[in-house]
């Protein structure tokens, strides 16, 4: 009865995971079932040797990841696990730097992850980190398209954090597009990633997502 609360969950969200992408915790819920059932059994003798291994395994494990995650800017591993979550604090400083000459004070971004990291890395500043809207009639992608999307009728001037050099893109929506900066970060051991910060001004019609990049 308890593998029925835990394990569709746990199946459900893997295949989305292999098919489409996923994030860990959409899968949380399972685990209020599955920490009733471990007890049961890891109970008896069987059970205790198979939690003695589980605990030996899990403390070399992060034994491990405590030297790793000390020198992620070092480390040339299979397909670079550390490159995401690298160059987070470069980014947030230029594009802080960016809005503070510009005297922009919302900023908008494409992909959720941005959107996250930069709403931790410019909180206490006075900037508001927003997501571009879901396209219409479409339905959000992510939470901060839905919590957190670029709307309103006064919006402009705003700062796009984009992985996408082309400009152009955004001349249909908006009046004023002018690239300020590019911000080029770490992303591991020979490694970048490169961001163009564009400040958008005098919009054009409703607030709407820009074309793909090309090539993408």
């Amino acid at each position: 009865m308890l593998l029925a609360f835990s394990a569709p969950l746990f199946i459900a969200v893997t295949v989305v995971a292999v098919v489409n992408g996923a994030n860990g915790n959409w899968a949380a819920p399972g685990l209020i079932a599955a920490f009733v059932l471990a007890p049961l059994m890891l109970a008896g003798r069987a059970g205790r040797r198979w939690l003695a291994g589980g605990l030996a395994f899990g403390a070399v494990v992060q034994g491990g990841l405590l030297i790793l995650d000390a020198r992620p800017d070092r480390l040339s591993l299979p397909g670079q696990p550390y490159g995401s979550v690298m160059g987070w604090s470069a980014l947030s400083g230029a594009v802080s730097r960016a809005a503070g000459a510009t005297g922009v004070s919302m900023i908008v971004a494409e992909r959720r992850g941005d959107v996250a990291q930069l709403t931790h890395g410019l909180r206490g500043q006075g900037l508001l980190v927003r997501a571009w809207p879901a396209p219409w009639p479409g339905v959000p992608r992510d939470y901060f398209q839905m919590a957190r999307p670029l709307t309103g009728a006064n919006v402009g001037p705003v700062l796009a954090v984009t992985e996408c050099s082309d400009v152009a893109r955004f001349r249909q929506g908006w009046r004023q597009v002018e690239q300020i900066a590019t911000a080029t970060v770490d992303a591991g051991p020979g490694a970048t990633r490169t961001y163009s910060l564009i400040r958008l001004d005098q919009r054009i019609g409703p607030v709407a997502r820009p074309p793909d990049c090309p090539g993408t």
